[in-house]
């Protein structure tokens, strides 16, 4: 139980004794301007302390606070002398204050309240974190301010601060930027391509592409999509129009590219449905082609290019499916080198009707010396070739062996990389 402290009333005894041994000295000729004799700080009122004089003896009470270690001013304030006077200075490293005030400086701090902020990472968010706001909050920053007191402090009020730290945020977002074709996260917003379409676009993580189209009358159909292996994958499937799967695109895991080909797909409505594999935003392309089966063989749409003068040029790399060859007897394109850089060149005969196709590759001006060549009675044909020059060289497809059936021809698809 805490004794309770004396009143001045208690203290008079002793008071009046100290007078009596101390004749000569009188309440008025203490101290100049004090009104009370003393001779410690607790013989004066709370808010005044004893002056003593430089010469001693007894002092007077002023107003004022009381030094250490009876400092009487409150928490985050310190008794000092200034001017002569003793009066409450606020602390450097604490403060309070109320009102209406700006402040920036650096450090950590939480709010609470309504703002925006922003913050390094992924996704933007309202809540506590980095920025601006209005509310209650701890820790404006190291520094001066005006408002909320200098350096560390808490406050009341409202206020803008701006400010470098480290924060809590909450937001959505994963760092992934949708390209123009969004939304089309499901069947019901699907895009819509036709054949000879191609879009560059953006596979967010956990986040699908479906595309929308109409095949009129029986055809060829390829979907083609090209993306860089070394940030991730993605899968290509083709679906009916329900939603059903029908066809997945070929594709090894460490294949820069996912093709899906279907020599004789029925007329109706199809969604071609590329789902992400990994959990990084990943740029892709896609490219749609289908073409209606004829009664004849049916020239391609890069005809006519059977001589060299007539090469049609492809990019590198690519992907060019839905080329064919009928009575002719070669195709011809142009790509362009870069020195030092190997090229590779693959055809792949699907849908092949009896024939043999052969790869040829030239650079320079001679047509007739290959630089490079894969002939083989295989259905599939690569050949690899590092130039010493850049500029651009020449591909020849070639029918070693005509096709058989007159309508198909010899369906074939040509990869670059």
């Amino acid at each position: 139980m805490l004794a309770r402290p004396r009143s001045l009333f208690s203290l008079a005894p002793v008071l009046g004794l100290l007078l009596l041994l101390a004749p000569g000295c009188s309440d008025d000729d203490a101290t100049s301007g004090g009104t009370t004799s003393c001779l410690t700080d607790t013989d004066c009122e709370a808010t005044s302390y004893c002056a003593i004089p430089l010469a001693g003896g007894k002092g007077a009470c002023q107003p004022g606070c009381r030094l250490a270690p009876n400092d009487t001013c409150q928490q985050g304030w310190t008794c000092q002398v200034v001017e002569g006077s003793r009066t409450c200075v606020q602390d450097a490293s604490e403060g309070e204050g109320e009102g209406e005030g700006e402040g920036e400086g650096e450090g950590e701090g939480e709010g609470e309240g309504e703002g925006e902020g922003e913050g390094e990472g992924e996704g933007e968010g309202e809540g506590e974190g980095e920025g601006e706001g209005e509310g209650e909050g701890e820790g404006e920053g190291e520094g001066e301010g005006e408002g909320e007191g200098e350096g560390e402090g808490e406050g009341e009020g409202e206020g803008e601060g701006e400010g470098e730290g480290e924060g809590e945020g909450e937001g959505e977002g994963s760092g992934c930027t949708d390209d123009a074709r969004e939304p089309n996260d499901d069947l019901a917003s699907a895009t819509a391509m036709t054949s000879g379409d191609r879009f560059d676009l953006v596979l967010c993580p956990a986040d699908p592409d479906y595309f929308a189209f109409t095949v009129p009358a029986a055809s060829y159909l390829a979907g083609i999509a090209l993306f860089d292996n070394t940030l991730g994958a993605l899968q290509l499937q083709l679906l009916d129009g329900a939603g059903g799967f029908l066809e997945s695109g070929d594709g090894q895991a460490a294949d820069p590219d996912r093709v899906l080909q279907v020599p004789a797909l029925q007329p109706g409505s199809y969604f071609l449905h590329v789902s992400p594999v990994g959990e990084v935003a990943l740029p892709y392309s896609l490219e749609l082609f289908f073409e209606a089966l004829g009664e004849t063989c049916t020239l391609d749409r890069f005809e006519p290019n059977d001589v060299a003068a007539d090469a049609k040029p492809l990019l590198v790399p690519s992907i060019t499916a839905g080329v064919r060859l009928c009575s002719q007897s070669n195709d011809w394109y142009t790509v362009d080198v870069t020195a030092g850089v190997p090229l590779t060149v693959a055809i792949e005969f699907y849908h092949m009707s009896d024939g043999d196709l052969d790869l040829y590759l030239y650079c320079g001006d001679d047509d007739l010396l290959a630089v490079a060549e894969s002939t083989s009675s295989n259905d599939d044909e690569e050949l690899t070739y590092t130039p010493d020059l850049s500029g651009a060289c020449r591909l020849r497809v070639k029918a070693s062996t005509p096709p058989m059936d007159e309508v198909a021809g010899i369906p074939y698809l040509l990869r670059i990389r």
